[in-house]
């Protein structure tokens, strides 16, 4: 193989053992582009923002807030979306992101890399970067549950379809020797901390904890029994702008709206 691959480095440096949900899950197109898996079969079970079965085009690097971001080639910024500050998953679940274009090609494909999830960007559109140079500070934006950078690399076109694994580009590291424990010293969440070691512990098994931001009645019709307001409960299920929550080992099903995940302050 020859291109890219000797000139790529990491945008940040890992300091966490990936769980289980972070790695490289597709199931659909050819099964490579220029040599490099594009298709590997597989499918994340379920995603932690909606329990639910889905693709993931990239690679997760877990790490504290407010880490700096590098780029991690030279080329040219395509596309910057700043401003999501809420860790919400309403109007945008990737929250911040860039899109690089990098000036040398991989075996005649023309490369892209998406970082997602930042806390702020620091450069924009049409700015030329050098490999190494920071481009923005990581963080917990959009749908992320853990403060974490999602890499996602394009051969060819900037589209999901376009997604092969990162990690055979990147550097190789060593995760079984890197730490599994998130600390609040560190700047992680506490719920955040929780996830990590359900996901750590229990595998695809793992939980999430949400609170309710109304109160919500529990049952139809003549029910008078309510879920109040604050209530941590686990979620079940979410999708579209429907949920399941478990109270008292009972489904209940509310609106995505009436919960906020459990790092939110107020």
């Amino acid at each position: 193989m020859c291109g890219l691959i000797n000139n790529l480095i990491w945008p940040v440096e890992p300091k966490y053992k990936p769980t289980i949900h972070c790695y490289y899950y597709c199931n659909t197109g050819g099964e490579q582009i220029a040599g490099l898996t594009h298709n590997n079969w597989k499918i994340r079970e379920k995603v932690y923002t909606k329990l639910i079965p889905e693709r993931h085009h990239g690679f997760d690097i877990i790490m504290e807030p407010l880490t700096k971001v590098v780029a991690p080639a030279d080329g040219v910024v395509r596309f910057v979306c700043d401003g999501y500050k809420d860790n919400g998953t309403i109007t945008n679940v990737i929250g911040n992101y860039i899109v690089l274009k990098h000036d040398e090609p991989y075996e005649g494909y023309p490369v892209f890399s998406m970082l997602v999830h930042l806390n702020s960007c620091t450069v924009k559109r049409n700015d030329e970067v050098k490999a190494g140079e920071i481009i923005g500070l990581s963080g917990n934006s959009g749908g992320s549950r853990i403060p974490h950078l999602h890499v996602s690399i394009r051969l060819g076109e900037n589209t999901p379809d376009n997604s092969i694994d990162p990690l055979e580009l990147l550097p190789k590291r060593d995760f079984s020797s890197m730490s599994f424990l998130l600390t609040t010293e560190d700047g992680f969440p506490e719920s955040s901390i929780e996830l990590y070691n359900s996901i750590m512990a229990r595998g695809w098994e793992f939980s999430v904890k949400v609170k309710t931001a109304t109160d919500i009645p529990v049952g139809v019709f003549d029910s008078k029994e309510i879920i109040p307001c604050g209530s941590i409960l686990e979620l079940f299920k979410r999708t579209g702008d429907d949920a399941v929550v478990l109270h008292n080992g009972t489904h209940v099903y509310c609106s995505h709206n009436d919960l906020k995940y459990t790092f939110d302050s107020n």
